[in-house]
Parts: C-alpha cells; sequence; structure tokens
C-alpha cells in the first residue's frame, strides 16, 4: 500500500526477530515495517509470523504506516495500546462498514480489505486537510502620517461674577492714588547751590 512496485526491491540482510529467518519470504517486508515502527511485534524477540491477526493489531499496523497514529507507534501505553488504537480508528472511520467487527477478535480478509480501503481513504484525506494554502499576498506599507503640531496652550480666563440686575462684576484692582509727578533733569532741577557754585539736589523724601 505504501511502496507500490519498490516493494520488490527489499532486501533483508539480518532478521529483527528471532523466530523470523532473514530468508522467509516475508522478512523483507517484515524488517522494512519494523525499522519505521509500523510493526514491534510482541516484545520478547518475537513477531508470530504464523498467528492470527486481530482487527486492533492490523488497525495499529495501518495507523501508524500511513501517519495517522496520534504519537506515531503507540510506544509507552503499556496494555493500554488497543484502547488508543480504537479511539484513533474511529476518529477516522477505519471501522466504517462493519459495524459488528470483533477488533480484538482475528479479522476476516474481507475485513483486512476493508479497513485498508478506509485507512487510504482516510490519509488521502489528511493530505488535502494539512496541504498549504496560498501565501496572502503582503499589504503594502503603512504611509508614515503627518506629525501633529502641538496647540498653543490657552490661557484660562477667571470668570466674572453677575450681579443682580443684569451687570458683570469687574475684578477690583488695588491702585495707588497717588499721582506720579515727572522729576526734571538735575540741571533743570530748582535748588540751591552752594559756595562753590555746586547744584545742591534735593533729598528724596
Amino acid at each position: 500500500m505504501i511502496l507500490g512496485d519498490q516493494v520488490n526491491t527489499l532486501r533483508c540482510d539480518k532478521s529483527p526477530f528471532d523466530d523470523v529467518a532473514s530468508s522467509r519470504w516475508s522478512a523483507p517486508c517484515i524488517a522494512w515495517c519494523v525499522e519505521r515502527e509500523i510493526l514491534l511485534g510482541y516484545g520478547d524477540g518475537r513477531y508470530g509470523p504464523m498467528d492470527t491477526l486481530t482487527g486492533d493489531q492490523f488497525a495499529k499496523m495501518l495507523l501508524c504506516g500511513l501517519s495517522l497514529a496520534r504519537d506515531g507507534n503507540y510506544v509507552g501505553l503499556g496494555s493500554a495500546w488497543y484502547s488508543a488504537v480504537r479511539e484513533d480508528a474511529g476518529s477516522v472511520k477505519l471501522y466504517d462498514g462493519d459495524a459488528g467487527m470483533m477488533t480484538d477478535w482475528p479479522i476476516t480478509r474481507q475485513q483486512a480489505a476493508l479497513l485498508a480501503w478506509n485507512a487510504v481513504k482516510a490519509a488521502e484525506a489528511a493530505k488535502k486537510s494539512t496541504a498549504p494554502n496560498v501565501p496572502d499576498i503582503p499589504a503594502a506599507p503603512a504611509v508614515p502620517s503627518t506629525p501633529t503640531v502641538p496647540a498653543t496652550p490657552v490661557v484660562p480666563i477667571t470668570p466674572t461674577t453677575p450681579q443682580p440686575g443684569g451687570d458683570v462684576e469687574t475684578p477690583e484692582i488695588d491702585i495707588d492714588p497717588t499721582p506720579i509727578t515727572p522729576e526734571p533733569p538735575a540741571d533743570e532741577q530748582p535748588g540751591n547751590n552752594d559756595d562753590n557754585g555746586d547744584i545742591l539736589l534735593p533729598e528724596v523724601p
């Protein structure tokens, strides 16, 4: 399903399992799947090439082989791996078409074909959903705005208090009522001369 005609070029120099001879006809395919963690065996060095295959086991192979598994290979889940496989298989509709399938029982050849077909459809749908989108056209650079000239501060005006009758009270200003008389130049001021003829300036009060 994954390699197509390239499957005929697979070779196996050393088998990954004790119960699978490197000369066995299935050894190249088994070794290729083990390298990609599609197959893990029983965990004690055995693969069981002649054992029956349950629906859960085959679903796990399909999910891992077609990159539909939640974490790649379900390693680390222990005996709960099958629960995770069933959840993922159900989410991609791997069991659609045989609602009564007992996934923990050995599957028939027709059930294997159904699971494989549904897995291929799910993988194609996943590719379409993750296809890169056409990049957006970048927006034109923003035109810098004209700097704002700060406004001239407004000097607050003390409001006047309206008086009865409509008159407006004018603020009172203290003015010294004493008139200011300019003093004439010193040489023009009337004054007394001393004995030497110098002008005596008036004393400042």
